[in-house]
Parts: C-alpha cells; sequence; structure tokens
C-alpha cells in the first residue's frame, strides 16, 4: 500500500515497488488508506506523512489500534523546515 499525496514522488516509487514485481495499490488520502488496509492484506505499507486529509501519525496509530501489522516505512520529500 503506498499512500503519497506528491505526484511525482508517489509515481516515482509505484515505478519502484513495481520494478521489484509488486502490486501496488496507491492513494493519496488517509481515510482511503485504512479503509483499504483493513479490507486488504499488505505486506508492506509505504506513506508519506504529508497526506492530504489527515496527519501521517494518526493514520499510522490508526493501522495499529485496527491491529494492521505490516511494516510500514515513512518517507518524505519534504526538503526545508517549512516543508
Amino acid at each position: 500500500l503506498l499512500v503519497d499525496r506528491n505526484v511525482s514522488s508517489r509515481r516515482a516509487t509505484e515505478l519502484i515497488l513495481m520494478s521489484m514485481r509488486n502490486q501496488v495499490t496507491v492513494t493519496e488520502i488517509g481515510e482511503d488508506a485504512i479503509e483499504y488496509s483493513t479490507a486488504y492484506s499488505y505486506d508492506l505499507i509505504v506513506l508519506n506523512p504529508t497526506i492530504s486529509d489527515m496527519s501521517g501519525t494518526d493514520v499510522i496509530r490508526q493501522f495499529r489500534a485496527n491491529r494492521i501489522e505490516a511494516p510500514i516505512i515513512v518517507i518524505s520529500t519534504a526538503i526545508g523546515t517549512d516543508d
């Protein structure tokens, strides 16, 4: 599961994961990510914490509250202190 609102980052990460023969579900919305994670089983979750509808920390808390045990990799495209 790939959760990222940044189009270029999302596409690059998706291509990398697909090049390793992974099936990738993509969303930029935290609520969708939570819904997908309870409906389907994922081996890995890649999350950019600056998603559009809620904080990445809240999404992770909800994953864990729902007993989603997949490893979570948090990525960021922030390049400055204001990002």
